[in-house]
């Protein structure tokens, strides 16, 4: 006999309206990456869209009443069309879709959670999802699965967002072309000369104590003024309980 499974989807304005299965499921989706978790997201929307007035929309997707996937996103207007797009800015480096992935590896749960995603998305004159990086299989999965099911879909290459996956220094700069390296190689005698000390701190405290510095060093550089600076020490602070972020300062 077969029985026919609920599924539904339901809409928050605010991660920190989930009910608490929806906040495991993400927990447990997320693969500990700092820079996608319901904890990134609430820094996000207390620093950063709030003073922007903007407000997200995270849709949940239940199977038998229990919560598969969550797809961070936010809507808005323009010429009279209703737009979609990943609930992401330039502090992203990815963007990737919460999901079970017991149910993503079951085809037949995967189907539905698509369908109720793709029913959802259908409502929207486009959609926009970015930055998507090449180990978010869930995601694109899901993008490849709508343009077999009709939807035309457009890429382009992300310049913005940059990452590197390394486990150490040393790993690190063997990978990077060699003329980088022989430019490294000579900033370092030079400043070798100049009894310059380079110091990493990672310790909770240190970065707290530090942090000024970076900043004095960050408004004389030629980047560009920072808007949201308490995002960036709230995220700092954050990452401390499964991390470990270091601070690096020249002097």
């Amino acid at each position: 006999m077969d029985v026919k499974e609920a599924v539904s989807t339901e809409e928050y304005s605010s991660v920190n309206e989930f009910p608490k299965d929806v906040s495991a499921l993400c927990h447990n989706s997320c693969n500990h990456y700092p820079f996608f978790s319901v904890e990134y997201y609430s820094t996000f929307e207390r620093h950063v869209l709030k003073t922007q007035r903007l407000k997200p929309t995270y849709l949940v997707v239940r199977v038998n009443g229990k919560p598969e996937a969550m797809l961070p996103t936010q809507i808005y207007k323009k010429l009279g069309f209703r737009y979609c797009r990943a609930l992401t800015n330039y502090y992203f480096f990815r963007y990737n879709l919460f999901i079970n992935m017991q149910s993503f590896n079951d085809n037949h749960t995967r189907e539905k959670i698509f369908t109720a995603l793709k029913l959802w998305l259908s409502q929207f004159s486009q959609v926009d999802f970015k930055p998507i990086h090449q180990d978010d299989t869930e995601l694109l999965a899901f993008c490849d699965w709508l343009q077999q099911q009709g939807w035309r879909q457009s890429k382009a290459i992300a310049t913005v967002n940059w990452s590197a996956d390394t486990t150490d220094l040393d790993t690190y700069f063997q990978q990077l072309p060699s003329q980088t390296r022989n430019t490294l190689k000579r900033t370092g005698k030079k400043l070798h000369q100049m009894d310059a000390k380079y110091t990493f701190y990672s310790a909770s405290n240190d970065i707290r104590n530090h942090l000024h510095e970076y900043w004095a060093i960050y408004q004389e550089s030629w980047k560009p003024h920072e808007t949201y600076p308490e995002f960036i020490e709230q995220i700092a602070q954050n990452t401390q309980a499964s991390y470990q972020p270091l601070l690096g300062i020249l002097y």
